[in-house]
C-alpha cells in the first residue's frame, strides 16, 4: 500500500473492506482501488503492478478487462489480490487523503456500500463489519436511512430485512474468516440482532417525524 500510495488521487483510491478494518482483527484477502472513469482502470493496473516489480514483488494477472483488472501480488510465501475497478462518482463525501492508501474512500461511504453489500449477497464477512460500522462509523439506522437515497428503488425496512434474511452461516463459514484472532459468531450475531433492532427503532421514528412534517397542518 505504501508503495503504491503516490498513485493514488481523489479519482483513484482505496476502497473496500480494507480501510474499513484497518484497527479490527478481520482483514481481508484483497486490495480494492477504484476509480471514477473507465479509462482510469487499465492505466492505473499497469502502472501499480510495475511499480511493485520494481519493489521486488511478483504479479500474477488474473483478469484484465474494461472495467476490472485483477493480480495475485506475492512476495516470499505471502500473498494477496488486487483489483483495478470502475466505481459510480456518486458519493456523500470526498475522498480523504491517508498516509497508508494515498487516498481512501471516506468511512460513510465505506459504510454504505458494505450495508448495501450485506443485503444484496450471503457473506459472513459482512455480517462482522456491519458490526465494526455501527459501533465506530456510524449507527446502521441512519446509514440506512442515507443508503436508500443513494439506491432508490430500496426501503429503510426492506435494506433491514435483506440483512436479516442474509444473517444465517454454518460454523464452517465463521471458522474460514480472516483475522488476527478468534471472531466469536454468537457475539457477534447477537451484536448485528441488536444494532438492526436500534435501526428499524430509528427508522419508524424518522418516518413518523417525516410524515409530522408533510401533514396539511405543518404546510
Amino acid at each position: 500500500l505504501r508503495a503504491l500510495a503516490s498513485h493514488r488521487d481523489p479519482e483513484s483510491y482505496v476502497a473496500g473492506a480494507t480501510p474499513l478494518n484497518r484497527r479490527t482483527p478481520r482483514y481481508s484477502d484483497d486490495i480494492d482501488v477504484f476509480h471514477d472513469r473507465e479509462e482510469r482502470v487499465a492505466k492505473a493496473a499497469l502502472e501499480d503492478v510495475e511499480s511493485l516489480e520494481r519493489a521486488g514483488y511478483d504479479i500474477k494477472w488474473l483478469r484484465q478487462l474494461p472495467l476490472i483488472y485483477t493480480a495475485e501480488v506475492r512476495l516470499g510465501n505471502d500473498s494477496t489480490r488486487l483489483e483495478w475497478v470502475v466505481d459510480s462518482d456518486y458519493r456523500f463525501f470526498p475522498t480523504v487523503k491517508d498516509e497508508v492508501f494515498g487516498y481512501v474512500l471516506h468511512p460513510i461511504d465505506l459504510a454504505m456500500n458494505k450495508s448495501m453489500a450485506a443485503a444484496g449477497r450471503h457473506e459472513v464477512r459482512d455480517l462482522v463489519d456491519l458490526v465494526t460500522i455501527h459501533e465506530i462509523i456510524l449507527p446502521l439506522g441512519a446509514l440506512i436511512w442515507a443508503v436508500v437515497e443513494k439506491s432508490p428503488g430500496f426501503t429503510p425496512e426492506g435494506l433491514i430485512a435483506e440483512i436479516r434474511r442474509n444473517a444465517h452461516y454454518p460454523a464452517a463459514d465463521w471458522r474460514a474468516l480472516l483475522a488476527s484472532e478468534p471472531i466469536d459468531p454468537i457475539d457477534v450475531t447477537a451484536r448485528l440482532r441488536k444494532a438492526l433492532d436500534e435501526a428499524e427503532s430509528f427508522v419508524t421514528r424518522s418516518e413518523e417525524h417525516t410524515s409530522e412534517l408533510q401533514s396539511p397542518c405543518n404546510l
